[in-house]
């Protein structure tokens, strides 16, 4: 149990305060009259003491995987597992044939901050090198923003002339992207919660730890249904009438996404409930055109820009709610 001890603030001078130090802990730290002591600030205004500046290290937690008798996907799902719940050393093992060194190799090039560093026939180690400094939790949304909207763009562009094999292939980059900043997202906030000295790095407060995460699992979810349409419309030979309506709704969409995303920055509520009002028209349109269309393309593609606009809600929802 963690002992609460309380001490009264006292003035000192003109523009300081003091308090008194527990005498166990300065003999527990051999500290004595005119010894400095070091204060730092984390993520939620809480101040840390410490007897000694140091810098703060990542301990080495490995893990070893045996993936001998494991397919590509089990191979795959086991190593974002230790990459998210922080094993900075994974170790693969067993007897590896070529192609589970190509799919391992493929696996950490996946995942952001993880290098192989040493390989033979019956194992293979990859070290997590991520700098916790060079990465701030708004940094990360905004470049997983910026993914999302040149996928939208993509689309759009594209609608006219038709979804072709190009396009899906470029699509899927960036979603697969995506996906490495949600996994990046994913590890930096779960090592924040495990270990709250990272606050100090990541300049985040516990409220604003879980609106990020939320956040971040909606424009993957947003990305994944992005992709999903193409996959749906590729190759598709469309009416006139059916292009220019699906490109209206889709055009529709992404302006309520990028109105969203910029409230969510700005906290502006009353923009949040704007784009609330114009989902459920659009919603609703969605619905009706649904029913009515004999396509089945684009009724199904109806149908995801219904699902997007549910992921587009949940963060209009985390800015009204944050008000």
């Amino acid at each position: 149990m963690v002992e609460i001890d309380p001490r009264k603030v006292i003035k000192f001078g003109t523009s300081s305060f003091v308090i008194s130090l527990p005498n166990n802990w300065i003999k527990d730290h051999n500290l004595g009259k005119g010894d400095l002591v070091y204060l730092t600030k984390n993520g939620n205004g809480e101040l840390t003491l410490s007897a000694d500046k140091k810098e703060r290290k990542i301990e080495e937690k490995p893990i070893s995987l045996d993936i001998a008798n494991l397919d590509v996907l089990d191979i795959k799902r086991k190593t974002i597992h230790a990459y998210v719940n922080g094993y900075n050393r994974i170790i693969f093992s067993g007897e590896l044939n070529k192609r589970q060194h190509k799919e391992i190799k493929n696996i950490v090039s996946y995942l952001i901050g993880l290098e192989i560093i040493k390989q033979s026939s019956k194992e293979i180690v990859a070290k997590d090198i991520i700098n916790f400094k060079d990465f701030s939790i708004e940094d990360v949304l905004r470049r997983m923003d910026n993914l999302v909207r040149a996928v939208f763009e993509e689309i759009i562009s594209s609608i006219d002339k038709g979804i072709n094999n190009e396009t899906i292939k470029e699509i899927k980059n960036m979603d697969k992207d995506i996906n490495r900043l949600y996994f990046l997202m994913w590890k930096l906030l779960r090592t924040d919660v495990n270990d709250q000295t990272f606050s100090d790095y990541l300049k985040i407060t516990n409220l604003d730890l879980i609106d990020s995460w939320w956040v971040a699992l909606s424009l993957e979810h947003i990305g994944d249904g992005l992709k999903r349409i193409t996959e749906i419309m590729h190759n598709e030979n469309l009416t006139k009438e059916e292009v220019t309506q699906f490109k209206n709704y889709f055009s529709r969409m992404y302006e309520i996404y990028a109105e969203t995303i910029k409230a969510y920055h700005t906290k502006d509520v009353e923009k949040a409930y704007e784009m609330q009002r114009r989902r459920r028209e659009l919603l609703s349109q969605l619905s009706q055109k649904t029913l009515k269309t004999s396509n089945s393309s684009i009724a199904k593609s109806y149908q995801e820009l219904k699902i997007l606009l549910g992921a587009n809600h949940s963060i209009a929802r985390l800015i009204v709610l944050n008000a």
